[in-house]
């Protein structure tokens, strides 16, 4: 595939780390239309990312380690 006005073509593995993210979460933004997607001539799934949409999932992924880690840190009242 490689790279095209953009962004560049990638596989789900590399866009997952390009993105700081999981194939699977790659796989169902490609799905729902976030990520711009295409079925190479291998019949393997390709996503496009470029900078601001590394830029975005990164903010996000942040985000959501903060959530989470607000969470696990927060002793539950009723665990007694």
């Amino acid at each position: 595939m490689g790279t095209q006005a953009g962004g560049r073509w990638v596989d789900l593995k590399a866009a997952a780390e390009i993105l700081d993210t999981t194939t699977e979460a790659v796989r169902k933004r490609a799905k729902s239309g976030t990520l711009p997607s295409t079925t190479g001539e291998d019949g393997r799934l390709y996503v496009r990312v470029d900078g601001e949409a590394r830029l975005v999932e990164r903010e996000a992924n942040r985000e959501n380690r903060r959530i989470n880690a607000g969470f696990v840190q927060r002793p539950s009242s009723n665990l007694r």
